[in-house]
């Protein structure tokens, strides 16, 4: 007896064997759509269904049987109309919304204004245009680059999906410097790092980057990214032999948040949090604490939440919970919730320390963030801060609180004995730390102040190659003059004889196409956190590439090309 096909033999119809099997629902006259992924298959043929579900799905939902099963597909199939419906009414919405405008506002454009679609099926066109035309306009600039850096990182979207980012930073020989979204590949089994490998190298191939350009690699630093036998780098670097080997660094930015954590006080931080939570989980005692602050004029009139990776909003967190700690003390006392710390100096000195530390780390933070940063930019910020670090010791050691405001103000009061040399002790801590963390940087720093400043460079420490142009470069008082009064790659591109300085201005090409850190990952996700939300969590991978790539992307469209290429069709 032959099979039972879970399609028949025209196409057209499923039966609830062929739904269970390969997790699908009609989606128009011959295709059908998954309920798991949201892709739409265009051929309605059990070979293809099969296959998309072999391929994409099997390994997760064949230990699901019966019942079970069963109830996950209905889950699925639910959620995806739910997501359909929504859609739908937020388009029927927004179109009742613009007919109302167009007919009291310009009722003479009403009937050119009615030839618009705003179909989702339109939108969707229109962003899958928009973005295609975008990575098109990428490739043709990338196919141009010298040298190009990539950062990458891996996080899980709302469908538990492991979702890799690339970024790619690019330079031609006129530096011009491009730094954007390159795509986003979606890792739907394991995410070891041969996965990470396959992926890249795949993406890479489909926009013409040749390995043989690539200048350097920031990662966030995971095994998966850094092994060196199993990870990314590790098979990146043996996959073939390099001239040239690619710089390969932990974020920078990364790099110091984990570096940050050296300052363990968290006798200090427990209690900050607990108060913190007790008054703004509550309404009530919320409402009462905000208005006791109103009533007695406090300089701030809340709160807030400590988030312990974002060091703006932890630097904020603790200065103003210091400010307020006599009315959080009363307030804390007339709800039964009595904290003796809050009254010990030693505890509320501690305070003060963490408060001002946290302030000096949210501010290179913040110097650390940001498009278009060269890693020398990135570098020098760095450097300066553990120069920093190195003279907060030496006056903490002496008593001396001039940079830590919060201390000082401790310290200048009579009834306060501050006593300054365990928070020396801290410091010289956080030097070794930031010390061991950028050591790989070090390894590397030569290269960058050559970048950065070739004019004051010692020769003879520098590289064979370029030994005999930086002397060549550092005796021309012109050249000095211009590097000192320009930007520095308007120097490079407008005022260094490439001929006569063919190394200098290779190693700036190089050098100039290199990322920091991993920011634009980061920022990257955030939005994708933003699109792929609780609401719309069975957005097909591919859709939600398009429209990260429309939001991330700094590439902009051609819409005169793409409004020449399209065939005005008027809606019915």
């Amino acid at each position: 007896m032959a099979r039972k096909r879970g399609i028949d033999k025209e196409g057209r119809e499923f039966n609830n064997d062929g739904k269970l099997s390969y997790f699908v629902k009609h989606h128009s006259v011959n295709q059908a759509v998954c309920v798991i992924c949201n892709q739409i298959i265009a051929v309605l043929k059990e070979y293809n269904i099969r296959r998309h579900y072999t391929t994409r799905h099997a390994q997760q939902y064949d230990q699901r049987s019966g019942r079970e099963r069963a109830e996950k597909y209905e889950t699925l199939s639910k959620n995806l109309a739910s997501q359909q419906r929504l859609f739908t009414r937020y388009t029927e919405i927004s179109e009742k919304a613009t007919k109302s405008f167009v007919e009291e506002f310009c009722p003479d454009k009403k009937e050119a204004l009615e030839s618009f679609s705003l179909s989702r099926h339109t939108v969707i066109r229109r962003i899958e245009t928009l973005s295609k035309d975008i990575e098109r306009k990428l490739k043709e600039v990338a196919s141009n680059f010298i040298y190009f850096s990539i950062a990458l990182d891996e996080s899980t979207d709302n469908s538990d999906i492991a979702q890799l980012a690339i970024m790619v930073r690019g330079i031609d020989d006129q530096f011009s410097i491009t730094e954007d979204f390159l795509t986003m590949s979606s890792l739907h089994g394991t995410t070891t790092g041969q996965d990470i490998f396959d992926n890249l190298l795949k993406e890479l191939k489909d926009f013409n980057l040749p390995l043989e350009k690539l200048s350097g690699i920031y990662t966030d630093g995971a095994p998966a990214m850094t092994g060196e036998h199993t990870g990314l780098i590790g098979l990146l670097l043996k996959s073939r032999v390099w001239n040239v080997p690619p710089i390969v660094n932990h974020c920078i930015i990364h790099q110091e948040n984990l570096g940050a954590q050296h300052i363990k006080m968290g006798h200090v931080m427990e209690l900050v949090v607990s108060a913190v939570n007790y008054i703004r989980a509550r309404a009530l005692s919320h409402r009462q604490f905000k208005e006791m602050l109103k009533e007695i004029e406090a300089e701030f009139q809340d709160v807030t939440y400590y988030c312990k990776v974002r060091w703006l909003s932890s630097a904020k967190t603790l200065c103003r919970f210091l400010s307020l700690l006599d009315p959080i003390d009363t307030f804390m006392r007339g709800k039964r919730r009595n904290h003796e710390e809050f009254r010990n100096g030693a505890w509320i000195n501690d305070l003060a320390f963490l408060a001002d530390i946290t302030k000096h780390m949210a501010d290179l933070n913040r110097k650390l963030q940001g498009k278009q940063q060269h890693v020398s930019s990135m570098w020098s910020h760095i450097t300066a801060f553990r120069c920093k670090l190195n003279l907060w010791v030496g006056q903490l050691q002496n008593g001396n609180c001039t940079h830590f405001k919060s201390l000082l103000e401790r310290q200048q009061s009579v009834e306060n004995h501050v006593s300054a040399e365990p928070y020396a002790k801290l410091l010289t801590g956080l030097a070794a730390e930031f010390g061991r963390r950028f050591a790989q940087f070090d390894g590397t720093c030569m290269h960058i102040n050559i970048f950065e400043d070739p004019f004051s460079v010692d020769a003879e420490e520098a590289p064979a190659p370029l030994q005999m142009e930086l002397i060549d470069i550092q005796a021309d008082k012109r050249l000095s003059q211009h590097h000192n009064s320009h930007e520095l790659v308007e120097f490079y591109r407008d005022f260094l004889p490439k001929q006569k300085f063919p190394g200098l201005y290779k190693h700036a090409l190089l050098m100039g196409s290199l990322f920091g850190s991993t920011y634009l990952c980061e920022q990257f996700f955030s939005r994708m956190k933003h699109t792929k939300n609780k609401y719309r969590t069975t957005i097909t991978d591919e859709h939600l590439t398009q429209q990260l790539r429309l939001a991330s992307s700094a590439t902009q469209p051609d819409i005169d090309r793409i409004v020449r290429e399209k065939q005005c069709q008027v809606s019915h």
